[in-house]
Protein backbone atom coordinates (compact mmCIF):
# COMPACT_ATOMS: atom_id res chain seq x y z
CA UNK A 1 0.00 0.00 0.00
CA UNK A 2 1.64 3.23 -1.15
CA UNK A 3 2.00 6.01 1.40
CA UNK A 4 3.65 9.41 1.32
CA UNK A 5 5.39 10.85 4.38
CA UNK A 6 5.50 14.63 4.77
CA UNK A 7 6.50 17.07 7.51
CA UNK A 8 3.62 17.69 9.90
CA UNK A 9 2.55 21.32 9.94
CA UNK A 10 0.54 23.20 12.53
CA UNK A 11 -2.05 24.10 9.87
CA UNK A 12 -2.45 20.50 8.61
CA UNK A 13 -2.85 19.19 12.15
CA UNK A 14 -5.44 21.82 13.08
CA UNK A 15 -7.34 21.24 9.82
CA UNK A 16 -7.46 17.45 10.26
CA UNK A 17 -7.52 17.23 14.06
CA UNK A 18 -10.58 14.98 14.10
CA UNK A 19 -8.92 12.49 11.71
CA UNK A 20 -5.80 12.43 13.91
CA UNK A 21 -7.93 11.75 16.99
CA UNK A 22 -9.90 9.00 15.22
CA UNK A 23 -6.70 7.27 14.09
CA UNK A 24 -5.22 7.65 17.58
CA UNK A 25 -8.33 6.00 19.07
CA UNK A 26 -7.52 2.84 17.08
CA UNK A 27 -4.30 2.21 19.05
CA UNK A 28 -3.62 0.66 22.45
CA UNK A 29 -2.85 2.82 25.45
CA UNK A 30 -3.96 6.26 26.56
CA UNK A 31 -5.90 8.39 24.11
CA UNK A 32 -4.73 11.80 23.06
CA UNK A 33 -7.14 14.70 23.21
CA UNK A 34 -6.98 17.89 21.15
CA UNK A 35 -4.78 19.54 23.80
CA UNK A 36 -2.12 16.83 23.36
CA UNK A 37 -2.06 17.17 19.60
CA UNK A 38 -1.98 20.98 19.64
CA UNK A 39 0.59 21.35 22.43
CA UNK A 40 3.64 23.33 21.39
CA UNK A 41 6.89 21.42 21.90
CA UNK A 42 10.51 22.33 21.05
CA UNK A 43 11.23 21.21 17.48
CA UNK A 44 7.80 19.64 17.02
CA UNK A 45 7.16 21.17 13.61
CA UNK A 46 10.68 20.40 12.40
CA UNK A 47 10.68 16.71 13.30
CA UNK A 48 7.09 15.43 13.31
CA UNK A 49 5.81 13.60 10.25
CA UNK A 50 2.47 12.59 8.77
CA UNK A 51 1.70 9.83 6.28
CA UNK A 52 -1.10 9.78 3.70
CA UNK A 53 -2.28 6.90 1.55
CA UNK A 54 -2.69 7.11 -2.23
CA UNK A 55 -6.21 8.54 -1.80
CA UNK A 56 -4.96 11.31 0.51
CA UNK A 57 -6.33 9.78 3.72
CA UNK A 58 -4.38 9.91 6.96
CA UNK A 59 -2.41 6.65 7.30
CA UNK A 60 -0.17 7.43 10.27
CA UNK A 61 1.89 10.01 12.09
CA UNK A 62 4.88 10.52 14.36
CA UNK A 63 4.95 13.46 16.77
CA UNK A 64 8.33 14.26 18.28
CA UNK A 65 10.20 17.01 20.08
CA UNK A 66 13.79 17.97 20.67
CA UNK A 67 15.11 17.38 24.18
CA UNK A 68 18.51 18.30 25.53
CA UNK A 69 20.20 14.99 24.65
CA UNK A 70 17.63 13.20 22.49
CA UNK A 71 14.81 13.37 20.03
CA UNK A 72 11.76 12.22 21.99
CA UNK A 73 8.98 10.44 20.15
CA UNK A 74 5.73 11.37 21.88
CA UNK A 75 3.35 9.50 19.60
CA UNK A 76 3.69 7.04 16.74
CA UNK A 77 0.43 5.82 15.23
CA UNK A 78 -0.10 3.71 12.13
CA UNK A 79 -3.66 3.02 11.01
CA UNK A 80 -4.76 -0.63 11.18
CA UNK A 81 -5.01 -1.01 7.39
CA UNK A 82 -1.43 0.26 7.00
CA UNK A 83 0.26 -1.89 9.64
CA UNK A 84 2.83 -4.52 8.71
CA UNK A 85 3.67 -2.69 5.49
CA UNK A 86 6.76 -0.84 6.73
CA UNK A 87 5.08 2.50 7.46
CA UNK A 88 6.00 2.48 11.17
CA UNK A 89 9.60 1.71 10.25
CA UNK A 90 9.64 4.52 7.68
CA UNK A 91 8.27 6.98 10.25
CA UNK A 92 10.95 5.87 12.73
CA UNK A 93 13.59 6.31 10.04
CA UNK A 94 12.38 9.90 9.62
CA UNK A 95 12.84 10.34 13.40
CA UNK A 96 16.41 9.03 13.17
CA UNK A 97 17.16 11.47 10.33
CA UNK A 98 15.83 14.37 12.38
CA UNK A 99 17.85 13.33 15.43
CA UNK A 100 21.01 13.16 13.36
CA UNK A 101 20.23 16.49 11.67
CA UNK A 102 20.09 18.07 15.13
CA UNK A 103 23.21 16.18 16.34
CA UNK A 104 21.17 14.31 18.93
CA UNK A 105 22.67 10.90 19.69
CA UNK A 106 19.50 9.15 20.85
CA UNK A 107 15.83 8.63 20.06
CA UNK A 108 13.65 8.02 23.13
CA UNK A 109 10.02 7.15 23.77
CA UNK A 110 7.66 5.87 26.43
CA UNK A 111 5.47 2.91 25.64
CA UNK A 112 2.50 1.35 27.42
CA UNK A 113 3.60 -2.13 28.50
CA UNK A 114 0.34 -3.54 27.11
CA UNK A 115 1.21 -2.44 23.57
CA UNK A 116 3.17 -5.57 22.68
CA UNK A 117 2.80 -5.10 18.90
CA UNK A 118 4.50 -1.72 19.08
CA UNK A 119 7.18 -3.09 21.41
CA UNK A 120 8.05 -5.81 18.85
CA UNK A 121 8.64 -3.12 16.21
CA UNK A 122 10.75 -0.97 18.52
CA UNK A 123 12.76 -3.93 19.80
CA UNK A 124 13.42 -5.20 16.26
CA UNK A 125 14.81 -1.75 15.38
CA UNK A 126 17.16 -1.72 18.37
CA UNK A 127 15.26 0.08 21.14
CA UNK A 128 15.99 -1.13 24.65
CA UNK A 129 13.74 -0.63 27.66
CA UNK A 130 15.00 0.85 30.89
CA UNK A 131 13.79 -0.85 34.10
CA UNK A 132 10.77 1.05 35.39
CA UNK A 133 8.11 0.56 38.03
CA UNK A 134 5.49 2.41 35.98
CA UNK A 135 3.04 1.04 33.44
CA UNK A 136 5.16 2.64 30.72
CA UNK A 137 8.43 1.34 29.33
CA UNK A 138 11.06 4.03 28.88
CA UNK A 139 12.90 3.11 25.70
CA UNK A 140 15.93 4.44 23.83
CA UNK A 141 18.06 3.66 20.80
CA UNK A 142 21.13 5.38 19.38
CA UNK A 143 19.96 7.43 16.39
CA UNK A 144 22.73 6.00 14.18
CA UNK A 145 21.67 2.44 15.03
CA UNK A 146 18.02 3.25 14.32
CA UNK A 147 19.01 4.80 11.01
CA UNK A 148 20.87 1.62 10.04
CA UNK A 149 18.24 -0.90 11.15
CA UNK A 150 15.27 1.09 9.84
CA UNK A 151 16.98 1.63 6.48
CA UNK A 152 17.67 -2.09 6.17
CA UNK A 153 14.11 -2.99 7.15
CA UNK A 154 12.71 -0.45 4.68
CA UNK A 155 14.80 -1.94 1.87
CA UNK A 156 13.61 -5.43 2.81
CA UNK A 157 10.01 -4.24 2.65
CA UNK A 158 10.57 -2.75 -0.81
CA UNK A 159 11.98 -6.11 -1.93
CA UNK A 160 8.90 -7.93 -0.71
CA UNK A 161 9.82 -8.81 2.86
CA UNK A 162 7.77 -7.76 5.90
CA UNK A 163 8.69 -5.01 8.27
Amino acid sequence: MKTTILPLTRAALAQQLEAFQQLDAETKGERWGAEHFLQELPGKWECSRVAFDAEGRLAGFAIASLKKEALHLHRLVVGPSHRRNGLGTRLLLAMAHCAQHHALPTVTLKLDRANTDAWRLYERLGFTAQPSATTNLECAVPAAHLMQTASGATLATLRGGRS
